[in-house]
């Protein structure tokens, strides 16, 4: 398992500094934990950024998922989309 660490407030360059680091992790983990005890603010890119994720079939959990990520979740309606993921 691989945890990536989601910033503050993450904003577009560092989405695409993620999709890299994301890249190099899933060619040996099967199962991706995105850490979100920090994240304060969110975008729908990054939202966009998950749901693409999901696709990939690798196994995907979000760590401290709480405050403003399950609020987005829930604004966009796509909070069944990660209900598995959510730990």
């Amino acid at each position: 398992m691989q945890t990536i660490k989601i910033s503050k407030a993450l904003d577009t360059h560092e989405l695409l500094d993620l999709k890299e680091q994301l890249l190099v992790s899933m060619e040996t983990a099967k199962t991706i934990t995105f850490d979100v005890t920090q994240l304060e603010n969110i975008s729908t890119p990054l939202i966009q950024f998950f749901i693409a994720f999901q696709k990939t079939g690798v196994d995907m959990k979000f760590k401290h998922a709480e405050g403003p990520f399950l609020e987005l979740l829930h604004d966009f309606g796509c909070e069944q989309a990660f209900e598995g993921a959510l730990a």
